[in-house]
């Protein structure tokens, strides 16, 4: 067996802690990898070495990201935000960037991905809130796009996925190619084309991947790409 490629996952600071849920965990290592949590220090030196170390990168759930950095003043409607974790995933996700590491955005992360490239985001989506923390998950339909890296890996156009998220993309980076959209024709999914691996989604797969092989699919093409192993 080969061995497990390193896998940084980014987390919430809380009062001189690091939390984040243990699903993402759980899911990179049954996909076969080790993940390591890092805490939020935007320190240059230390996410220059993180880059240089790590075979790959999951940016994970969380607040909301500031609108500052796509240009927006705040909605009476936005949740909360951390300086800290903007700054130090900005900064990381470009060292990850420079150096052609495989990537992947998770609902917040999906949304740090766009704006970091240069994307905006809805602040607040009417009918939309983070359902799956306090209560049951609200599950819908995302179309996915043929040709594109989220076909690639799961071979349907369209898949039940999850909801728990109030924001979501407005406006795409330009770099980027739309995956997936929901019935209300709102980005759900996007890749990086020329990029090894550059994948956002706005649900979580990591809640239902052991019961859902596509959700275990993502986990799986990541962490394959995190070994340099080639997608035919």
């Amino acid at each position: 067996m080969s061995p497990r490629p390193l896998i940084a996952v980014t987390a919430t600071p809380e009062e001189g802690r690091t939390s984040i849920p243990s699903r993402y965990f759980e899911a990179l290592w049954d996909a076969g990898a080790m993940p390591v949590i890092l805490p939020c220090e935007a320190e240059w030196t230390r996410v220059e070495e993180y880059a240089d170390l790590f075979q790959g990168f999951l940016f994970s759930g969380g607040v909301d990201v500031d609108p500052k950095y796509y240009g927006e003043e705040p909605s009476e409607k936005l949740g909360a935000v951390s300086e800290t974790r903007d700054k130090f995933e900005f900064a990381l996700l470009a060292s990850a960037m420079l150096r052609e590491k495989p990537i992947l955005g998770v609902c917040r992360g999906e949304q740090l991905l766009n704006v970091g490239l240069g994307g905006s985001l809805f602040q607040h989506i009417e009918g939309h809130a983070r359902q799956g923390e306090n209560g049951p998950w609200v599950w819908h339909n995302v179309k996915v796009k043929k040709g594109t890296l989220l076909y690639d890996i799961l071979g349907e156009e369209t898949i039940r996925v999850n909801s728990s998220h109030h924001q979501a993309v407005k406006a795409e980076a330009k770099p980027l190619r739309v995956d997936a959209v929901n019935e209300e024709g709102i980005t759900e999914g996007f890749d990086l084309p020329g990029h090894p691996f550059f994948l956002g989604v706005q649900w979580h797969p990591e809640v239902y991947y052991k019961e859902d092989e596509k959700a275990a699919a993502i986990f799986r093409a990541f962490v394959g790409a995190c070994r340099g192993e080639m997608r035919s």
